[in-house]
């Protein structure tokens, strides 16, 4: 729905509209103009289609004779390896297949020549099937534009000859009646008909200036802002229209302060908007497109900028995440974790982050996850614990390498050097799999297989209690952990979500929209001028309104208040109005 502005602006200003178009003769020649140019890009869309349709046939044509000459080759081997290389029918054959070779090479002549003029004219040879897809989509809006235009060329059609017919009946009949039915129908007409032309074209332009002047404000300076704004004017996406890639552009600038890293993650944002879009339908895929925009930073911050495949891996477990959760574990609980993990959290591999944690995460907060990963990750790796813990550590039989070990005066163990843990590596990348693959092994082997006994000696190795706690919650809930690691494994990411969009009736609207709209921006371009106009002599105009109630205050008064009595007979008397055209009308139209 146009916005009360919008719609104030066209009403007031239909008087200026109406002089500017001039009689409906110039609309109907520029409406003809307009289904021409559609009917001249048809007609090269067709002659695109119809070259990859002949690169097609010759291709077919080109294997065909390829398979013949390996045949025709098989025959005469055979021939001279029965009869040998001078008979008769040896020589016949292979007459036969220089022949059929001349015209192999003829045909493949034939088609390079093919392939080269559908490059000239834009074609994609590399993937002629991807390519028609394009052209025929692009065919079928160009036809459906070309409807669109005679409909329009009909309808003035038909408004020249009604408002002829109308002159002719006002003619004859001078009806008070007929003139207030005829000319007030013929106002919200036009009003309304001006409205619905130019809302969404003049919607698409406002939209793409507030997205560029953003890029343009966040200091990225003049000559990269404009860097941004082309790649994203540039791109060739399936499901996401300019205006979508120019909003992404400037979430994905706004994250990470970067031009480069932005152009290099586009692609894939791309790609989740649509697929998000068209499987969840537009409210849940727009939070779910929020959260992934979201999660950004969290990417960046655990080094998901270092290059593209590093990016796109990371990207697509979020969207696993966000796929088999609904996003149960929020953005900031994500970026919660990581700072309060510090290096523990940015240490560990994106699997233990994205699938393995989550589900603690939802428990207990991303703030609590994260100081307790940092805490474990101080005592058993760094060292920097108590005596009394160091000595259990070792007791156990948790010490891989007892060089590591530091000791005190009195030759009792004092702490453990980075890497004297048994399974250090392991405990740095993933703490949950050590606890699983180390810890409770050597627990095992102590005879410690209790529930009661296990968390008492967890206890006993941190001094943290914060640590514990983490160990013991991963303990009790090993089995929801797989469970959830599991599932968020197992769900579609940003590719297989992409791949299954574009088959399914909700992408192909999604993409349609999207065409939609590129289409409606350029339309927005042309009427841009004439509105803007129509703006200033408005604002012009409103503005002399105000100077003059300012400069004459007792005689605005008075015209407000008969504007107001003026108002109340308009509705006594519109009844009886009403009413006198009712009857009077139908004389009007004979």
């Amino acid at each position: 729905m146009a916005s009360p502005l919008t719609l104030k602006l066209i009403l007031a200003g239909a008087a200026k509209a109406a002089a500017e178009l001039k009689p409906l003769d110039k609309q109907s020649r520029a409406a003809a103009a307009g289904l021409k140019q559609s009917r001249d890009a048809l007609k090269l869309l067709n002659g695109q289609l119809s070259k990859i349709g002949g690169i097609q046939k010759q291709q077919d044509a080109l294997d065909k004779q390829s398979r013949a000459l390996r045949d025709l080759d098989g025959q005469l081997n055979a021939v001279i390896a029965s009869e040998g290389i001078k008979s008769r029918q040896a020589s016949a054959l292979a007459q036969k297949l220089l022949t059929q070779t001349l015209a192999y090479d003829k045909q493949r002549v034939s088609l390079q020549e093919l392939q080269a003029e559908a490059r000239k004219s834009g074609i994609g040879i590399g993937h002629l099937g991807s390519e028609q897809s394009r052209i025929k989509a692009r065919i079928d809006a160009t036809n459906v534009s070309i409807a669109q235009q005679k409909d329009r060329l009909e309808a003035l059609a038909t408004v020249n000859a009604r408002k002829v017919q109308i002159r002719e009946t006002f003619g004859r009949t001078r009806a008070v009646a007929g003139h207030l039915a005829m000319a007030g129908a013929a106002g919200l007409g036009t009003a309304y008909g001006i409205r619905r032309a130019v809302t969404e074209p003049l919607h698409q332009v406002r939209e793409y200036d507030t997205t560029t002047t953003r890029i343009e404000a966040l200091g990225l300076g003049k000559e990269e802002s404009a860097r941004a704004i082309k790649y994203a004017q540039r791109m060739k996406t399936f499901g996401t229209s300019m205006n979508d890639n120019l909003g992404l552009m400037l979430d994905a600038t706004t994250a990470f302060a970067d031009v480069h890293h932005a152009e290099m993650v586009m692609p894939t944002l791309a790609k989740m908007k649509f697929a998000n879009t068209a499987m969840f339908g537009e409210e849940s895929g727009k939070d779910n497109e929020r959260k992934f925009l979201d999660m950004l930073r969290v990417i960046e911050l655990r080094g998901g900028l270092a290059s593209e495949k590093t990016f796109t891996d990371q990207a697509d477990m979020v969207q696993r995440v966000i796929t088999a959760t609904g996003g149960r574990v929020g953005p900031e609980e994500w970026l919660n974790f990581i700072k309060t993990g510090g290096v523990a959290a940015k240490g560990l591999n994106d699997s233990a982050m994205y699938y393995q944690l989550e589900a603690l995460i939802s428990e207990m907060g991303g703030n609590r996850v994260g100081t307790a990963t940092m805490s474990a990750y101080q005592n058993l790796y760094q060292g920097k614990t108590t005596k009394r813990a160091a000595k259990n550590i070792e007791a156990l039989g948790l010490i891989g390498d007892p060089s590591k070990l530091s000791h005190d005066k009195a030759g009792q163990l004092a702490f453990l050097n980075p890497g004297a843990l048994k399974g250090s590596e392991l405990f740095r990348t993933n703490q949950f799999e050590w606890m699983e693959q180390v810890l409770l092994p050597a627990l095992k082997q102590k005879g410690i297989t209790e529930k009661e006994q296990v968390l008492d000696t967890i206890g006993s190795i941190f001094s943290n209690r914060t640590a514990s706690n983490l160990f013991a919650q991963m303990y009790l809930q090993r089995d929801q952990i797989h469970k959830n690691a599991k599932l968020n494994a197992g769900a579609d990411g940003i590719t297989q979500l992409d791949s299954k969009a574009r088959g399914i009736v909700s992408g192909r609207e999604v993409e349609t929209m999207a065409r939609f709209h590129d289409a409606m921006q350029e339309g927005g371009r042309a009427i841009l001028p004439t509105y803007l106009s129509l703006i200033s002599t408005v604002t012009s105009a409103l503005q002399g309104i105000t100077n003059f109630a300012r400069q004459n205050p007792m005689l605005a008064s008075y015209m407000g208040k008969a504007v107001l009595w003026l108002g109340l007979l308009a509705a006594g008397v519109g009844a009886v109005t009403l009413g006198a055209a009712a009857l009077l009308g139908p004389f009007a139209v004979v």
